[in-house]
């Protein structure tokens, strides 16, 4: 099973040639305090929508992207928020993927594992995926994986494992997935790839900070200066380690 959406990272980024990191990958991170102007800030709204697939996605070719790979990230967007969950203060992820398969070899990455700690109290939420496919007459057909697509395998340290493969997927299919996870863990902030085994066309992750807390961002496999996009009062910008 291909561990594609695997939350924990095991192993350093896969670092991308200079041509692919150039033309497919935009980073955009998003940090601010959790303070009045904050809420204006998080107003923006995200770079994708769930199940509004334009037609120009379901028409790409990788000829039009110069990219030799089966398949490619449309977008990977996230966010970390504290948030009041049922009277206790938590850590909210919130997850959202797109990816467009060119060729059959690229349905293998609609074989997706998502990890989280239950036995520490995390849950995962809102977990769905759909599958887009343009027929011959010009409709888009849609696939849902059911409830009963969706497995669990615990560890005995207490890390579940969520696997499922995303059905209707086929060469020029476009699928989705996104999930909430509900953290208990308030200060090990989630660590986001911006780099990926497939090339990614958009990258987005937008961090709130929480004015309780000193946060610490690190850099891996950075090059060039990494800019964050919203800057606010005591957050200055962030350099390559």
């Amino acid at each position: 099973m291909i561990k594609f959406a695997e939350e924990f990272v095991r192993t350093s980024p896969l670092e991308l040639n200079h041509y692919i990191a150039h033309r497919f990958l935009r980073i955009a991170l998003i940090l601010f305090f959790m303070v009045a102007f904050a809420k204006e800030a998080w107003s923006q709204l995200p770079p994708i929508i769930w199940d509004n697939i334009p037609k120009s996605d379901l028409e790409l070719t990788p000829d039009e992207q110069k990219n030799s790979s089966d398949a490619i990230i449309l977008c990977d967007y996230g966010t970390a928020t504290y948030e009041d969950v049922r009277g206790e203060y938590r850590l909210v992820y919130f997850r959202h993927t797109r990816v467009k398969v060119f060729r059959q070899e690229g349905t293998r990455w609609a074989n997706i594992s998502i990890s989280y700690n239950k036995g520490a109290g995390d849950e995962i939420t809102f977990l769905k995926a759909h599958a887009y496919t343009l027929q011959p007459d010009g409709k888009i057909s849609v696939t849902e994986t059911r409830p009963d697509e969706f497995f669990e395998k615990a560890s005995g340290d207490g890390d579940v494992t969520v696997t499922f493969s995303i059905p209707g997927v086929f060469s020029g299919s476009v699928f989705e997935y996104s999930y909430r996870i509900v953290s208990s863990d308030l200060l090990n902030m989630r660590s986001w790839k911006f780099q990926r085994v497939l090339p990614v066309l958009w990258s987005e992750y937008r961090v709130q900070l929480s004015g309780i807390y000193n946060h610490v961002a690190v850099l891996h496999n950075v090059t060039d200066s990494l800019r964050i996009n919203q800057k606010m009062e005591g957050v200055s910008d962030l350099e390559a380690g």
